[in-house]
């Protein structure tokens, strides 16, 4: 219940418990079972921000055509603008789509990275590690999909009520738990996945 108090704090304590959860991912990679300490909450905090950043990130394959579609929508409005912004919308649904499917790989890639926020550029190697585990994968990102689907619906029915939006917190941070236990299960059973080692460490020498 700690964690829910928590969420209910705006952007910190949306940050600190979404690093609780990484922490979760992290200990579950490596073989630990049972929920992580709340401990080191300025740690927890940069690690949820590092996911925020990384999120973010991915996100613009699908917010950058969606600003684009929706400038030519609202602002230009003539024929050709409405019929040019829903075939960008669309493309960008496309990347969407592809982002949500590349990016568990990228987090538990980056974790494996000691989360260096660099290690979500190596897309060679994110991709070589989908295609050594395509069909598990796979397979976890549709569970996953459809669990924040269902989690979607149960929101939308939950938000008129008096407390929903307290419930709608409450059942987002049980949905963040749930998702990095069936990633982190998934990032221990790829096991050793290829690591760019050698730009990692030339990064650090740079510093």
């Amino acid at each position: 219940m700690l964690g829910c108090a928590i969420n209910c704090v705006p952007f910190f304590g949306n940050a600190v418990t979404t690093g609780y959860a990484i922490k979760g991912m992290r200990e579950v990679m490596i073989g630990k079972e049972g929920m992580p300490q709340w401990t080191d909450f300025m740690g927890l905090f940069f690690s949820g921000i590092k996911f925020f950043v990384a999120s973010f990130i991915f996100g613009l394959a699908f917010l950058i055509p969606l600003s684009i579609g929706l400038f030519l929508f609202v602002i230009v409005k003539s024929a050709w603008a409405v019929i040019l912004g829903f075939f960008i919308i669309m493309i960008g649904g496309i990347f969407a789509l592809s982002s949500s499917f590349i990016f568990p790989m990228a987090a538990i890639y980056m974790l494996k990275c000691d989360e260096k926020l660099k290690a979500i550029f190596s897309f060679s190697e994110i991709m070589l590690n989908i295609k050594k585990a395509a069909v598990p994968y796979t397979l976890n990102v549709l569970i996953v999909w459809l669990i924040t689907l269902l989690f979607f619906f149960v929101s939308i029915s939950l938000i008129s009520l008096k407390i929903g939006f307290l419930l709608v917190i409450i059942l987002l941070f049980y949905l963040l738990l749930i998702v990095t236990y069936i990633f982190g299960k998934l990032g221990e059973s790829l096991g050793d996945i290829v690591i760019d080692r050698i730009n990692l460490v030339e990064e650090d020498l740079n510093k």
